[in-house]
């Protein structure tokens, strides 16, 4: 059976275009004459029937790339057994408001050259509630993916339960829903449900190939819990370009003998919890590994944060793992500490073995203080080195960027505020404001804005007008990582904003819907306070504080990592 599969397989790809469509039934005789090719019919039902009853079906193209054929359809297209599906080209499959899989390919069944619109905006308010299960490509066993394109998806674009498939070639771009839903643009664990991978494997045997993921809300790759094992990634790109994701690729929970191989990433990061793991020639901003038993890591790059297995013991301990080879990496830090452990370099061993050598910390050094390069516990490492200085390698490869995948900026910034409205009344009564409040102002987009790299800010009196360094602009309730790159030192927002002479004596509060991590506040020149918990609202009382006309608010922040800055909107309310 697998024998005559392969050779089928084989046929599909070595064989001529003309010679591959002739064996091919095309979707053609599937569809109402006439019909038009822009996308605006929708052809679920003659589309579904095609699938159900070819096992070789091809999709037309036009001549003219810029005026693709588009072929509309809800979800629920699902291939027969060892179907071959081949799309021509300048072909797009738009996905129209549904739920679960666009596609779904039955056992030995195989796709190719599909370009799959997601239309994920165009799902929203009818569909609330989509997330990971709805997928793009949803593959189950022995299936042969190769240059597809799955773009602007609500869920996983690649994937799902399956065991030896193929990704070849693919592509995953603007993956997950947290932004339609949440009018967010990073992910929360909180909101999981909503989010998205690239490629997830939850199976043994499967391999992806010179495949690309960017901003992918949850992970580009993932091969995580019970039954995935034996899985490879090999020649695969990933990053993030909009959102903060959850990162670059995750193993977790799976069961041996998962690996990567020359696996690209500098600006997201890695997690590894899961025995018999090999990494061979990766780039990747940071690694995190825990419960990760006979860890291979070898010939990798660390772009910012540092690579820890387990924690230490002065962070709380946790476990790292048995007999790990970490050798010939290097490991640059942008920042003083790891994002883990404060050494560049943390490895706890669990059984007393381990070969942990030949490889280099390029250490921060700033104001006098360096990183600290290693930390070792339950085994005795070999030779490593350890330069300091300033280090930014990620200029050193090519950067992310989207071929089709698009925000929707507009819908983005309307559901911020909305959901921010929504927490805002939520908060309220809290504030001891019951009901409607008198008078209130969002603060939201565009600000001046300053680093302080020798974070000289308080003591040069910054949050006094007169003392204002030099500034760019900034958005306000959107992290600066996203909007000036990953830059970790304090960052100092210029706040002006007006309020009516009859509110400047009543009852008002400051409330602010997030901000990473570490925030302290001034108010027309007096401090009003600090909040360091990056994930939860905070406000201050600031009756009698406010004056009629301008008012002048200034806020400090610093984080070591993560979303940086005011990433939510600030609101000013009077009662």
């Amino acid at each position: 059976m697998r024998t005559a599969l392969t050779a089928a397989v084989l046929a599909a790809l070595i064989l001529p275009a003309a010679a591959q469509t002739e064996q091919f039934t095309s979707i053609e005789r599937y569809l109402p004459e006439g019909y038009p090719t822009d996308g605006s019919v929708d052809l679920t039902e003659p589309l579904q029937r095609a699938f159900a009853e070819c096992d070789a079906l091809y999709f037309p193209g036009s001549a003219d790339p810029a005026a693709p054929r588009i072929y509309a359809s809800r979800t629920g297209l699902v291939s027969r057994e060892n179907a071959r599906i081949v799309f021509g080209p300048n072909t797009l499959l738009r996905r129209l408001p549904s739920e679960k899989a666009m596609i779904r390919l039955e056992r030995g069944a195989s796709i190719s050259g599909c370009v799959l619109d997601g239309n994920k905006y165009g799902h929203w308010p009818e569909f609330q509630e989509l997330g990971k299960s709805d997928y793009g490509i949803q593959t189950t066993a022995e299936n042969v993916v190769t240059d597809c394109f799955v773009y602007n998806n609500p869920g996983i674009a690649f994937g799902g339960y399956c065991r030896e498939c193929s990704f070849v070639r693919c592509r995953a771009e603007n993956v997950g829903y947290i932004d339609v839903k949440f009018g967010a643009d990073y992910y929360q664990g909180k909101w999981d449900a909503w989010s998205g991978d690239g490629f997830y494997l939850r199976g043994p045997g499967n391999i992806v190939r010179d495949c690309v993921a960017y901003d992918c809300f949850r992970w580009d790759l993932c091969a995580s819990h019970s039954g995935a094992r034996g899985n490879t990634f090999v020649d695969c790109r990933g990053g993030d370009i909009n959102f903060r994701t959850y990162g670059f690729v995750d193993i977790e929970g799976a069961e041996p003998d998962n690996r990567l191989i020359r696996c690209v990433s500098p600006n997201s990061h890695m997690s590894i919890s899961s025995p018999y793991t090999q990494l061979i020639d990766c780039v990747m901003s940071g690694m995190w590994g825990h419960h990760a038993d006979y860890l291979t890591m070898r010939g990798c790059t660390i772009t910012a944060w540092g690579l820890s297995l387990g924690r230490p013991e002065t962070e709380g301990k946790e476990y790292g793992g048995a007999s790990p080879l970490i050798t010939g990496n290097r490991i640059f830090m942008t920042q003083l500490a790891g994002r883990a452990a404060p050494a560049a370099l943390h490895v706890r061993s669990e059984d007393g073995a381990g070969i942990v050598e030949g490889n280099i910390i390029y250490g921060m050094e700033a104001e006098g203080e360096r990183t600290v390069p290693f930390n070792f516990e339950g085994f005795e490492a070999g030779a490593n080195q350890v330069l300091h200085g300033q280090w930014d390698p990620r200029s050193a490869y090519v950067q992310p960027r989207l071929l089709r995948g698009s925000v929707d900026w507009e819908h983005l910034a309307r559901h911020k505020l909305a959901t921010f409205a929504a927490e805002l009344a939520r908060a309220l009564p809290g504030l001891g404001i019951e009901g409607e409040p008198a008078w209130q102002q969002v603060i939201i987009g565009e600000v001046p804005f300053a680093f302080d790299a020798q974070d000289a800010g308080v003591t040069a009196q910054w949050f006094l007008p007169a003392n204002r360094p030099k500034t760019r602009g900034v958005r306000v309730g959107w992290p600066w990582n996203k909007q000036v790159g990953d830059v970790y030192q304090p960052g100092w927002y210029f706040i002006d904003f007006e309020v009516p002479a009859e509110q400047a004596g009543q009852p008002a509060w400051l409330y602010f819907g997030g901000v990473d991590s570490e925030a302290i506040v001034w108010l027309n020149g007096e401090r009003l306070g600090e909040h360091d918990v990056w994930n939860e609202p905070f406000s201050f009382e600031v009756t009698g504080k406010l004056v009629a006309g301008t008012n002048r608010l200034v806020v400090r922040s610093y984080t070591e990592a993560g979303l940086a800055g005011i990433y939510k909107p600030i609101a000013v309310v009077v009662s």
